[in-house]
């Protein structure tokens, strides 16, 4: 879309002001949401890309489970084919939901596949977004032309992890477990970003900077900085990373230092405790041990969040109190002393 086009021309002059900063000596921090996952971690398991084409020639990794391996033999022996016969035959239409809570009926749209009535995921707001506007079941692939050069939106024969395994059921009634789904998202799961974004994110690390969390938090799973507050997606922790440090090296590596554990390994009475990196640690963060309230659907907004006992971390980049869609995942990577300095 044109939004991609006026997004990339946006990245590369930040870029080009970045570099313009350090031929006059400077040392750059980028810190902000930048709209981008940089790595298939920085999302949720299940909405990570699958680049088909290279899954299939890929085995499974050595101690994969025989669930997995037969996994593989099955897309390899007309499994995917299925798939995408059934996804190129898709079609849309609206449907009548009654939306209780609100005592009124509203008009989705949905994705009708196999010439019935099977539908393939949950009510779209728009005919748009069922054809893929964020790239739901869009195998075709993507291109966006801007200034002459065509940026790659979405490569063909890409889909998300768990719409794969949906389809899957779908188009051949085969069932596979929620670990396998999640051995395949761990080896082959790739950001949601368009690959345009991503390989910005690259040039910045060739420029000479570092992803100050990933840097300092190399396994952490879940730790994730956005959800979709419309769906209530914080409450499960289906979010992304898309809010960054990022830090010149020299600079990085002369100040950097790292802080307190990341939140939500041990609950407030210190009666459990989890491994830090792990996706229980996550959700526990996010939700402040499930203190966090959803988004009421009867309407009303955000509940206020100032009478609930919080990380010390909880608002980070954008300081609320209601429950919002944004969060820091750990304090800056520098030291007091460093902002003290940087103010005198």
């Amino acid at each position: 879309s044109r939004s991609l086009a006026r997004k990339m021309c946006f990245l590369d002059a930040l870029r080009s002001a970045m570099q313009r900063e350090r031929k006059e000596g400077k040392k750059v921090i980028l810190a902000g949401d930048l709209n981008i996952q940089r790595r298939g971690r920085d999302c949720f398991w299940g909405t990570r890309m699958l680049d088909m084409r290279s899954l299939l020639v890929t085995s499974p990794p050595q101690g994969a489970s025989s669930e997995h391996v037969e996994l593989h033999n099955y897309l390899l022996d007309g499994g995917w084919e299925k798939v995408r016969e059934l996804l190129r035959n898709r079609t849309f239409r609206t449907q009548t939901i009654n939306a209780s809570l609100q005592k009124r009926t509203i008009e989705k749209w949905r994705v009708v596949v196999d010439g019935k009535e099977a539908f393939l995921g949950k009510p779209f707001e728009s005919e748009g977004m069922a054809k893929g506007g964020y790239d739901d079941y869009a195998i075709e692939g993507r291109t966006v032309e801007s200034h002459g050069e065509i940026l790659v939106a979405r490569p063909p024969d890409q889909i998300r992890v768990e719409q794969l395994f949906e389809c899957l059921k779908v188009a051949t009634g085969k069932l596979f477990s929620l670990k396998v789904q999640k051995e395949v998202s761990k080896q082959h799961g790739l950001p949601r970003s368009s690959p345009c974004c991503v390989q910005w994110m690259m040039k910045l690390e060739r420029d000479g900077m570092t992803d100050s969390f990933a840097k300092l938090y190399p396994d952490a799973e879940g730790r994730f900085t956005c959800w979709d507050q419309y769906k209530n997606r914080r409450y499960v922790n289906m979010g992304a990373r898309i809010d960054y440090f990022m830090v010149d090296n020299s600079l990085f590596d002369a100040c950097a230092q790292q802080g307190a554990d990341l939140y939500g390994a041990a609950d407030p009475k210190g009666d459990k405790k989890w491994s830090v990196d792990s996706e229980k640690a996550a959700l526990n963060a996010c939700t402040a041990f499930g203190r966090w309230r959803q988004a009421p659907f009867e309407g009303g907004g955000l509940p206020d969040g100032t009478k609930i006992l919080l990380s010390p971390f909880w608002h980070g980049l954008y300081p609320t109190t209601v429950f919002g869609s944004h969060r820091r995942l750990a304090p800056p990577p520098f030291p007091e002393r460093f902002w003290n300095k940087r103010k005198t």
